[in-house]
């Protein structure tokens, strides 16, 4: 903190950072979630399941359209949940439907490590877009 003092302008510029992260996770924390059907208590009914994709595929589509891989993955979870939820019959549209996303933290030098340094995100997924290259964007 010392050393940030003696440079006011870089103290200003990390504090203004700090901010606009704390609002933006009010701005989505605070918001109610999506009313649909998948949130509902856990109980007896509730289900898990998963799909395996083709790795080579989804690179594929990432070189032609863009993005990254995770990009690409979200789309397509996006997509299927759209399909899924029937995003008219949901009523969802308008909503703001928010999932937690892992996201690796490890540094490129700790490549091979077997310790976990894995964050997560907050972020929303565009069922309102029934366009899968406008989601993927």
């Amino acid at each position: 903190m010392k050393l940030l003092l003696g440079r006011p302008a870089q103290l200003s510029q990390k504090i203004a950072l700090r901010a606009r992260a704390v609002a933006g996770l009010l701005r989505v924390g605070l918001k109610p979630p999506a009313k649909t059907s998948l949130n509902q208590p856990v109980g007896p009914q509730r289900h898990f399941d998963w799909l395996s994709l083709d790795l080579a595929e989804v690179k594929r589509v990432k070189a032609r359209l863009g993005g990254t891989l995770n990009d690409v993955i979200l789309a397509t979870i996006s997509g299927a949940l759209r399909r899924f939820l029937g995003v008219d019959r949901a009523g969802v549209h308008g909503s703001d439907y928010r999932v937690v996303v892992p996201v690796s933290v490890r540094a490129a030098a700790a490549a091979g490590r077997t310790d976990n340094r894995v964050s997560a995100w907050l972020t929303s997924l565009p069922l309102d877009e029934s366009d899968p290259v406008a989601r993927l964007r």
